[in-house]
């Protein structure tokens, strides 16, 4: 007789192939996040990045009740995760990426391959997550899997919502006060173009921002910051 008859039902579950395989991958991808992060951490500073690795355990650990709620988490990131390189992409202008990937190819690219990686791996995952031999399996184990409309509409609608705050927050008036900053301090023989803010208020309300300066030989960031 077994001691925990539930044991039984979810063995079967976090072996079925295709999860075992969707694991596999989030794993296998998630260590080369964490080391990818710290490799990429600034001097003296720790950087985790565990969601892929996290994801992949509960896969491989979990039962049908854990490996339903990360199929539709797949699906939901799906959107956001695909759209997010080429956000990046299109928010800056485009002759400062065509300088970035003439001048610093390496650091361009450092940039947006772990963003297209981690876009494969979540769309991988979700269509493993979501093959009939799973769904087959969830419903074996008292898991009626959910309808996928849900989490598809929210992603998109969590990708465009992202989106248009980017592009107000990086054309409007606090970005365009950066790059005045910047422009004041390194003259008109760069182009200017704010790529981050951050609006702090404590004893007042202080405006950070980063911005990029561009001409044909170089490109280049700086930090400005200024109270209101």
């Amino acid at each position: 007789m077994q001691d925990n008859p539930g044991a039984a039902v979810d063995a079967p579950a976090r072996n079925q192939p295709q999860v075992r395989s969707a694991a596999h991958v989030l794993i296998v991808f998630g260590i080369l996040e964490l080391i990818y992060g710290q490799y990429t951490a600034p001097p003296g500073q720790i950087k985790l990045d565990v969601m892929l690795l996290a994801a992949g355990l509960l896969l491989y650990f979990g039962g049908a009740k854990v490996i339903a709620a990360i199929r539709w988490i797949a699906v939901f990131t799906v959107v956001p995760a695909v759209t997010l390189p080429v956000q990046q992409a299109l928010l800056a202008p485009l002759e400062l990426t065509k300088v970035q990937l003439r001048l610093y190819p390496g650091q361009f690219i450092l940039f947006f391959v772990p963003l297209i990686v981690t876009a494969a791996v979540v769309s991988v995952v979700a269509w493993r997550l979501n093959s009939e031999p799973v769904r087959a399996m969830l419903r074996a184990n008292g898991r009626v899997p959910s309808r996928l409309t849900i989490p598809v509409v929210l992603g998109v609608l969590v990708a465009t919502a992202g989106t248009a705050i980017l592009v107000n927050m990086l054309h409007g008036p606090d970005a365009a006060q950066a790059a005045k900053i910047a422009e004041t301090r390194f003259g008109a023989k760069y182009k200017y173009f704010t790529n981050r803010l951050n609006v702090v208020n404590a004893n007042g309300t202080t405006v950070y921002a980063t911005v990029q300066m561009w001409n044909d030989k170089e490109a280049l960031q700086v930090p400005v910051y200024w109270r209101r």
